[in-house]
């Protein structure tokens, strides 16, 4: 149960969203966890940034690079909360290592990993594998982990949708979650957990 919620988990982290409507939420918010502010102006950034390396390829026709972004800084902050109060971190250094062991060599030609406006959002990414991997080796309680992930209190400006919390993912107010294009195994060879 533990494993297919984190796994399930993983799949949300990268689905991308779609972005329609407008709000009076309060300006420059995109989502709140726990009171940590996600700003629009950081997911704007780094959308941005991954359209100016993604947007003229084919591959990524169609992507939504806010939505990805603002669902990576969602579920990144409650996995580095639900983490950090279990004593567990991820250093860097560990990311650093799985990056390059797994993705790097499905987007050799895109640097989303060392540029700072889009780091954010692949970060995110690799800690659910490697959160995945401590549940599964024991590193982890999964059962501990997914309680604490779980109470965290999300609010997501209306603008982009709602928070979805059996599903762990950003739902847009009018067409709900769509398909990841960054989850295409052409892209990123990502091994399924075992």
């Amino acid at each position: 149960m533990v494993r297919n919620r984190i796994i399930a988990a993983l799949v949300s982290v990268v689905a991308l969203v779609s972005m329609t409507g407008c709000s009076n939420a309060t300006a420059n918010v995109a989502a709140t966890v726990d009171g940590y502010v996600i700003t629009e102006k950081a997911v704007r950034g780094a959308a941005a940034g991954m359209t100016e390396m993604l947007g003229s390829d084919p591959r990524f026709d169609g992507s939504d690079f806010v939505g990805f972004v603002l669902q990576s800084a969602v579920v990144g902050r409650m996995v580095t909360e639900a983490l950090d109060q279990m004593g567990s971190p991820i250093a860097d250094d560990v990311r650093d290592q799985y990056w390059n062991q797994v993705y790097q060599d499905g987007m050799v030609e895109y640097p989303l990993w060392t540029d700072s406006r889009t780091r954010s959002a692949m970060v995110a990414m690799v800690d659910w594998e490697i959160v995945n991997d401590m549940a599964q080796n024991g590193k982890i309680d999964g059962n501990r982990f997914m309680e604490l992930f779980n109470g965290f209190t999300v609010t997501v400006n209306p603008r982009y949708g709602t928070w979805d919390p059996d599903n762990m993912w950003v739902t847009s107010r009018t067409t709900g979650a769509v398909g990841n294009p960054l989850a295409d195994p052409t892209v990123f060879a990502v091994p399924s957990p075992s």
